[in-house]
């Protein structure tokens, strides 16, 4: 029997956010959405996630800042890291800080397909 995973998506863009919990709704997973890292971090506080993706520029908490604390809290937390800006400096601290992988937005869903695949061992 397949295993029911989780995940959270933390996005500020309303339109971005919807598209990403239809994607992984249709992969039958259990999404949780908010749209900034604190609601996120909040979130992680109440249950784990098998997954979680988040952008990097929000409002209140950045991604970035977010990744930090979240693995502070929990080293074994799976992270996806998307973002529409790609400047190096974001990529390195993300991948340092424990992020699976870093895509850029708008994300080819054949590529989130396979990171998120490879990730979860599916």
């Amino acid at each position: 029997m397949k295993e029911n995973f989780s995940v959270l998506v933390v996005e500020d863009d309303d339109n971005y956010r919807d598209l990403l919990v239809k994607y992984f709704s249709k992969r039958s997973f259990d999404v949780i959405a908010v749209s900034n890292g604190l609601e996120a971090f909040r979130e992680t506080e109440k249950r784990d996630f098998s997954l979680v993706i988040t952008d990097i520029k929000m409002p209140v908490m950045d991604g970035l800042e977010f990744l930090k604390k979240l693995k502070e809290k929990n080293k074994t937390s799976k992270v996806i890291v998307l973002t529409a800006y790609g400047a190096m400096d974001s990529y390195v601290r993300a991948l340092d800080w424990g992020a699976f992988d870093y895509l850029h937005k708008p994300v080819d869903l054949n590529e989130l397909s396979t990171a998120v695949d490879k990730l979860l061992g599916l």
